[in-house]
């Protein structure tokens, strides 16, 4: 995988530089939809669903309604950032709302998921673990 990423690297800048900027997305264009074959083709045998199973299922978001309350919050905040974007804003704006939406994010998870999984993790080698 590394050695992927090296060397996609290597080759991006030469292909930008002699065809253009829109170039590397014709060329990953027909690599990403090769992921549409596998559920095109039901590679993994799935079975389809029966008319009453194809409802929404409410439950994960009942049992996350934190979660599901900082997407709905940020979700404004994306939008707001790509429309700002599209209309020229100048970029010291785009900054500070790009800075806002980050810092919901960062302490919106801080406060919706357990302290034990939203806080860094510090590994002591000497407790034997």
């Amino acid at each position: 995988m590394n050695s992927g990423v090296a060397i996609s690297v290597l080759l991006l800048g030469p292909l930008i530089y002699y065809t253009g900027p829109r170039t590397p997305y014709l060329v990953a264009l027909p690599l990403t939809a090769l992921l549409l074959v596998i559920p095109a083709g039901n590679w993994l045998q799935e079975r389809r669903l029966e008319p009453g199973e194809r409802t929404p299922d409410l439950g994960v978001i009942r049992s996350n309604p934190h979660l599901f309350a900082l997407g709905v919050c940020l979700l404004p905040l994306l939008v707001a950032l790509a429309c700002g974007s599209l209309a020229g804003i100048p970029q010291r704006a785009l900054f500070a709302l790009a800075v806002v939406a980050s810092l919901t994010v960062l302490f919106g998870y801080g406060v919706a998921i357990r302290p034990e999984i939203s806080k860094p993790v510090v590994f002591y080698p000497s407790c034997g673990a």
